[in-house]
């Protein structure tokens, strides 16, 4: 997409710094796409057109035109195809995490059911009829309010929802049926009020190379009064995080289990979380509508 604001394509710094980084790049995207441009053909090696909506054929059309250029690796900067790229990989013998690995990640109802926490309630449904499945209404009754209702499959926060009891949850769920976001069904699980955070990692064998946390300070889905309308996109981030170091480390050793548990390896991962229980919460100290990581304890 291109920004008027700055005056150029989105992407266009990625590929940038992998020219600067001596990288030769071989594109697969639509064939109107910005980058086949002959003003940018200095950013890239060779541009092949790919119908990019059949994701089922994609994988095997990019093993296809690569198998002879003796590629190290493919990467791609967007959710909707990173489990077309992983098995792209596979066929192709290139270095990669799991497809197994990857798939969990990506479907939140699968990472749920293997990240479990026993304070975290999770309910996926397949469709809309299962509101009304009377085998259900047992488990809709047990849950606790308020609850996050999201895709299963989703990014940038879409039609990710709050909701604070049946009705509104029930009305959520039927939303995101009418948006078109129930293709993989829908995840209901626990709110956690506390500081979210985002985690940058680098993993080699298992091991931690390098780890930042970033704080992300609240959006308007979190007030204590938000309807299921408020958004959830994320508004200001600060790096590095405010919590205190014993949090620091319960995060790091918490978010590295879940992504072990996950198959990760090695590589980079981008992982967001909330601090449950935390010591620290987002206050307005001065009276000045300016958001502060503070104690708890300052808020009494």
């Amino acid at each position: 997409m291109y920004d008027e604001i700055q005056g150029m394509y989105g992407l266009r710094g990625f590929f940038e710094a992998a020219q600067a980084l001596g990288m030769s790049l071989i594109i697969f995207d639509e064939p109107n796409h910005w980058l086949k441009k002959d003003k940018y053909s200095h950013l890239r090696q060779e541009f092949i057109p790919v119908d990019m909506s059949n994701i089922a054929g994609l994988p095997r059309r990019m093993a296809d035109a690569l198998k002879d250029k003796h590629v190290d690796g493919i990467v791609t900067l967007t959710d909707s195809f990173v489990i077309a790229t992983a098995e792209a990989a596979e066929i192709l013998g290139i270095p990669t995490e799991l497809l197994w690995s990857m798939k969990k990640a990506h479907y939140k109802h699968e990472m749920r059911r293997l990240v479990n926490k026993p304070n975290i309630q999770a309910m996926h449904l397949t469709s809309v009829d299962k509101l009304e499945d009377v085998k259900m209404q047992e488990s809709f009754q047990s849950l606790k309010y308020p609850l996050i209702v999201k895709p299963s499959r989703g990014q940038f926060s879409r039609g990710v929802k709050k909701v604070g009891e049946d009705a509104a949850m029930r009305q959520a769920v039927l939303e995101l049926d009418k948006e078109g976001l129930m293709e993989q069904g829908v995840l209901i699980e626990t709110y956690v009020d506390g500081p979210e955070l985002d985690a940058n990692f680098v993993l080699w064998d298992g091991q931690i190379l390098f780890l930042e946390v970033t704080d992300n300070l609240p959006c308007p889905g979190d007030k204590s009064a938000a309807t299921s309308d408020e958004s959830f996109v994320e508004t200001v981030q600060i790096s590095n995080s405010g919590l205190p170091a014993n949090e620091l480390s319960i995060i790091r050793n918490s978010l590295h289990d879940s992504l072990l548990q996950l198959g990760f390896r090695s590589g980079v991962f981008h992982v967001e979380a909330r601090m449950q229980n935390s010591s620290m919460q987002y206050q307005d100290l001065r009276g000045d509508n300016i958001l502060d990581l503070a104690s708890v304890s300052k808020s009494r």
